[in-house]
């Protein structure tokens, strides 16, 4: 009799997940951050970042899922004002005791309707090893009125106001327009490429209810664009499944052997 060992674990080494969720979350649904780290590490994740939704954490549910904070600023003034603001202040506590050499600690923002980030004075300042940027809800698009035209507008102007901050990687760069029943604007793959090349900022492959494009991959890769791997883990199922990203890259072009000047990382200038 033969016995074929089989391993769940990656073979290819430095994979860091730059976008994993906690039971912070209200969007979560089985994620627990103590067997996601075990998990990653035993999947041959090399680095883990956890990053939780500013916006979740500052508000309650129901206004936090409506996004009108988006365009009323004194909602986050009325929190920021408290000694908490929110969960925020608990969160940064939970995060800091995680933060370990495989663990860092991190934000996933959005921007208020007028384009500054949804972050407190206070918390802009703290110690944090991650900044992801994320377009989940613009204002001016009303979903089945607004035109494809104009929301590919209202997108890049979004995109161009976040890169404006001092933001590490743009989480789940075309989802926007799936999540919407929008046509994926392909045109617009090289103009976000090199918007992302010009500030520095790597472009995120997340398959979190998403498909990634391999060609805007593609076009990232060929502008010098590094490209950040995330589970973007919402469900446990989720945590440390890096072979999509993997496949994905091949397809793409991008060999294991290219990873190391391809992927992001955390030399140099790809710390906040």
């Amino acid at each position: 009799m033969e016995i074929e060992e089989l391993s769940l674990g990656l073979q290819v080494p430095n994979i860091i997940d730059v976008h994993c969720h906690t039971e912070h979350a209200y969007c979560g649904t089985t994620v627990d951050t103590a067997p996601c780290v075990a998990l990653s590490q035993a999947l041959g994740v090399s680095t883990l970042c956890i990053t939780e939704h500013a916006f979740q954490l500052y508000f309650d549910k129901p206004s936090a899922m409506s996004f009108r904070w988006q365009s009323d600023p004194a909602m986050a003034k009325t929190v920021w004002e408290t000694p908490g603001r929110g969960r925020m202040a608990a969160y940064r506590q939970f995060a800091e005791k995680l933060r370990s050499p495989f663990v860092k600690i991190g934000l996933e923002l959005d921007l208020f309707n007028d384009g500054h980030l949804l972050l407190a004075p206070e918390d802009l300042d703290s110690d944090w090893d991650i900044f992801i940027g994320a377009v989940h809800a613009i204002q001016d698009f009303v979903p089945g009125q607004t035109s494809q035209q104009e929301a590919e507008r209202l997108f890049l102007r979004d995109v161009e106001r976040l890169l404006e901050h001092d933001i590490d990687v743009l989480a789940h760069p075309f989802r926007f327009f799936k999540r919407n029943r929008l046509k994926v604007p392909s045109h617009l793959f090289a103009t976000l490429a090199g918007l992302l090349a010009d500030n520095g900022v790597a472009a995120e492959i997340n398959f979190h209810t998403y498909q990634p494009e391999t060609p805007f991959i593609r076009q990232c890769a060929e502008k010098g664009v590094k490209i950040a791997l995330a589970s973007d883990t919402h469900d446990l199922a989720e945590a440390g499944e890096f072979w999509p990203h993997v496949n994905v890259l091949r397809q793409a072009g991008i060999t294991p052997k290219m990873f190391p000047e391809t992927l992001f990382t955390f030399q140099g200038d790809n710390a906040p």
